[in-house]
Parts: C-alpha cells; structure tokens; sequence
C-alpha cells in the first residue's frame, strides 16, 4: 500500500558522463516493496521528464541533461541511486 506521495531524491549518471542528483516529484512510497518502479506518465507529469524508446532509450529532463536507460529480461531498467529510503512529502 501507498504510504506516501512525495518527492524522492535520487543521483543519476547523464549521458555526458556527469553524476547529478534529480528529485522525482509525486513519487508514490511503497516500503513494503522489494522493486523501485517508475511511471513514465508520472515523470512527465511531475518532473517533466521526456521519454525517448526508439534506438537509443533514454529520459530527458527540463535542463537538458540526457539519461539513458536500458533493457533487461523485458524491463526497462534505469540505473539509479536513491539518497535515502522514502521520500519527502
């Protein structure tokens, strides 16, 4: 169950190489969760966050920095670093 609607602090590796730290806005907070699971519609909507599938999948957030993701066993999976469990409501 949803504990919490928040906003999630979490570093991410650009395309250019360059770590940077995103806070994802509207996060829905389920601890009892073992996966941290995004929604595309919910990146745009609350961080305005593109979304590029094609070829060459990757995010593209409102400064202009690139983050790419990637496919595995028929996930899209997006490699990520969380600040702390939770998320600031």
């Amino acid at each position: 169950a949803v504990e919490c609607i928040g906003t999630l602090k979490v570093t991410a590796r650009a395309l250019d190489g360059t770590i940077r730290d995103l806070y994802l806005r509207n996060v829905r907070c389920v601890p009892s969760s073992k996966y941290t699971m995004l929604s595309v519609e919910q990146l745009w909507e609350g961080s305005s966050m593109d979304c590029v599938f094609k070829d060459n999948m990757h995010f593209v957030a409102n400064d202009g920095y690139v983050y790419p993701f990637g496919r595995e066993d028929g996930l899209y999976v997006w490699q990520l670093q969380l600040q702390r469990d939770g998320c600031d409501q």
